[in-house]
């Protein structure tokens, strides 16, 4: 199924000029690890105040056994803008110095050699954080998986509808990215676990097709949870596990598993629970 692998060491950083090249005897390169920031130290000069583009570099191997998967790269921020080159070659970029993303790289590798990754990152304004300043990660998986680049790289949206101290009524949207094959017979499942581990319900729905004989990307699955423990975040921090398989003739492809609390939002303060608690919002500050 899905190989997750950390991604966060030896990689290489340099400040630089967008008139620069990366290879000029005046870049000076630093040993970092991820998560990482340059300027999260009071001002002194160029640091903190520092308005330019960054480069991070990392050379690393893919074992040929690995031919036969999808590769991505999932990086959970960058700030503010971050563009990615693998092998010298663009695999794509993405804007948003508070968002997980993650890109595709299967058809810019090369197996059993070295591969050689290039993140340039642009802080656009002053901030605490800048860089790659969250958690990397290399994923792997079967051709036929959930989607890792849709809902801010998980595939899996969960939504609670109609919620009542008796019941809450919840929503699963799950996007898959599969090849064309009848024979597949794929479907989809999720089942829901409450905080301890103890199972609730399950769901299960074959995949359906388009006119074209093409997989629908996205599928639903609605579950629904009998007298739900709502979150308080001052007495109460329930959190219920969805668990989403994506199954072919009995065969596991892919897994997702998502924590999810249950709330309730009245007019447009926020309450925690069913309760009128006003929620106060607290900003992180470095």
């Amino acid at each position: 199924m899905r190989i997750i692998q950390d991604f966060n060491n030896n990689w290489k950083f340099t400040k630089f000029l967008p008139s620069y090249s990366l290879r000029d005897e005046e870049v000076v390169w630093e040993d970092v690890s991820l998560p990482h920031t340059y300027n999260a130290t009071p001002c002194d000069g160029d640091k903190r105040n520092f308005k330019r583009y960054t480069c991070y570099e990392k050379c690393f191997h893919i074992s040929k056994a690995y031919m036969d998967k999808k590769i991505f790269l999932y990086f959970g921020a960058a700030y503010t803008t971050a563009y990615v080159y693998m092998n010298g070659k663009p695999v794509g970029s993405h804007e948003g110095g508070y968002s997980a993303f993650c890109l595709e790289i299967s058809d810019f590798v090369s197996f059993d050699t070295e591969n050689h990754l290039t993140v340039e990152v642009m802080n656009g304004t002053l901030a605490a954080k800048s860089g790659l300043y969250c958690d990397a990660k290399l994923i792997m998986t079967e051709k036929n998986h959930i989607s890792l680049t849709g809902y801010s790289s998980s595939g899996v949206k969960i939504t609670t509808q109609n919620l009542t101290e008796n019941r809450a009524d919840v929503d699963i949207s799950i996007k898959t990215d599969l090849k064309d094959n009848p024979a597949l017979n794929i479907s989809l499942m999720a089942d829901i676990f409450d905080t301890n581990g103890r199972f609730i319900t399950s769901s299960s729905t074959p995949i359906s097709r388009t006119p074209l004989n093409l997989f629908c990307d996205e599928t639903h699955l609605t579950l629904y949870i009998p007298n739900p423990v709502l979150w308080n975040g001052k007495k109460n921090q329930p959190l219920y596990t969805a668990r989403i398989r994506l199954i072919s003739k009995g065969e596991i492809l892919d897994e997702v598993n998502k924590s999810f609390g249950i709330n309730n939002s009245l007019n447009t303060a926020f309450f925690w629970g069913m309760s009128n608690e006003l929620c106060h919002m607290v900003r992180y500050i470095s």
